[in-house]
């Protein structure tokens, strides 16, 4: 309107700084980092990507068919170039095929903005009219979301990869000296380019954690339990797998990526504390698509279909299986001891067509590390939380509990809260599940007793640390 030039990388930083003051966690956030790196890139990277079409001979470049798919090249190119690292660090992934998919999804994405925008524009004026234009939007939309798909699925259309925070700081750096190289002012202060880049990875190791540390990530895998543990000698075992529905899959579409983004490429232990779908739903998937040395459960026969998968799958695999029971010990590790106080033995003697609380035949696992402790209670309600107390007394107390059940009235209760008296509570629940867990009663005996509990439904993953003596609850972004 003032006739002045407009900077795109000032217009650029005041949406964000938009965005960040109405809610600055955005700026942790996945789609934030990705949506900005993108428009960045598209504006530093693309007349320089762009200016490549030089190199061919003069006839061929400036052919308007050549002119225009060298155009959307070049988008494609410095989108993919400036979102790499991003792409590779959250999804565990580095795109192949995806320069060549932007070639179809980025001109279609356009049509369907400026179609979805005429749709909202003519809807208040003339709805008829805008339910034609809606229905438009709708169709290119699926075709869109095909066409992502198809690339998606080709068997070259990614490698499986994960950048950590160097390798990014290592990748831009080298990509803005390919860049600028030519630059006589950038080549005068290279040193001190390369100086600033070794320092930052130097600080960034110097305040890394270091080795000798008992990590505990309860995966945000909806109304279920999916809980990682990742001792000090570098093995890995996991307790549950999470549900599964017609639509989702926990073990293929949140705990294989989340091992694929921690360069996880072999579990040591799977245990399954009871065959309920939300916590044995992602094991099939996982036993297909990550090595698994052993498997844990307690000695149930087949109650479901699912179940039954998984039993047929492990003797197919030929993978080693064995049942748990209270008095042992799973021996995965010198440094830390994890000791199974329930089911006993006696109580899986179930007689053909009787019916059993599944919930009560959990396997309990309480893992010590030094003098710190969490415990693993799966979905053991009253009964048996007060079995536990009246056999083990005070050596339940522990410093962090996942709370049994999700955080349903079935448990946590106060009799068992008050031997246990845990300082943490994990709930792992899903949002808006039909349980309505965690139990608002619960919530309140965790108040009142002074318990701090994490939600995996309102923080995501829930991790904690300990180094044998102190646990540390660590956001998980900053994982």
């Amino acid at each position: 309107m003032m006739e002045r030039r407009s900077d795109i990388y000032n217009a650029l930083a005041v949406s964000a700084a938009v965005i960040l003051l109405i809610d600055a966690r955005q700026f942790f956030q996945a789609g934030f980092q990705l949506s900005f790196a993108a428009v960045f890139s598209l504006v530093y990277l693309y007349p320089k990507v762009y200016g490549l079409r030089s190199l061919l001979p003069a006839g061929i470049r400036k052919h308007r068919i050549v002119e225009w798919f060298c155009a959307a090249a070049a988008v494609s190119v410095a989108a993919g170039l400036g979102t790499l690292p991003f792409t590779a660090f959250y999804f565990g992934k580095i795109p192949v095929i995806g320069f060549l998919a932007n070639l179809v999804a980025v001109p279609l994405s356009n049509v369907i903005l400026a179609v979805g925008m005429l749709t909202l524009a003519i809807w208040f004026a003339a709805p008829v009219p805008g339910v034609i234009y809606a229905a438009a939007t709708r169709g290119l939309t699926t075709l869109f979301l095909h066409v992502v798909a198809f690339f998606g699925d080709l068997p070259f259309a990614y490698i499986a990869g994960r950048f950590s925070i160097t390798a990014s700081i290592g990748y831009y750096a080298v990509l803005a000296l390919l860049i600028n190289l030519r630059k006589p002012l950038f080549r005068k202060y290279i040193l001190q380019v390369l100086l600033l880049l070794a320092t930052g990875i130097v600080w960034w190791h110097i305040f890394r954690p270091s080795a000798g540390y008992l990590t505990v990530t309860c995966i945000d895998i909806g109304q279920g339990d999916a809980i990682l543990l990742e001792l000090p000698d570098g093995k890995k075992m996991l307790v549950d797998t999470g549900p599964v529905t017609p639509s989702v899959d926990a073990g293929s579409r949140f705990i294989a990526p989340l091992l694929r983004w921690k360069n996880i490429g072999t579990l040591d232990a799977i245990v399954l504390t009871h065959p309920h779908s939300d916590h044995i739903g992602g094991v099939p998937s996982l036993l297909r698509t990550i090595c698994v040395k052993k498997l844990y459960d307690s000695a149930l026969p087949e109650q479901t279909d699912l179940h039954k998968e998984y039993l047929r799958l492990i003797d197919s695999l030929g993978l080693p299986h064995e049942h748990l029971f209270r008095g042992m010990q799973i021996g995965m590790s010198e440094q830390v001891r994890i000791y199974v106080l329930h089911p006993d033995s006696s109580a899986l003697i179930i007689e053909p067509g009787t019916h059993i609380n599944l919930n009560n035949t959990s396997v309990v696992l309480k893992v010590v590390y030094g003098s710190s402790s969490i415990f693993l209670v799966g979905d053991i309600e009253h009964g048996v939380e007060l079995n536990l107390v009246n056999r083990y007394g005070d050596w339940l107390k522990c410093d962090v509990l996942k709370a049994g059940h999700h955080g349903s009235n079935t448990s946590s209760s106060p009799e068992f809260l008050t031997s246990v008296d845990p300082g943490d509570v994990v709930i792992s629940v899903g949002t808006r599940n039909k349980f309505h867990h965690p139990s608002p009663d619960v919530l309140r005996r965790y108040e009142v007793a002074g318990y701090r509990y994490y939600r995996t439904d309102q923080l995501g993953a829930v991790v904690f640390r300990t180094d044998g003596s102190r646990w540390e609850h660590v956001e998980w972004r900053n994982e």
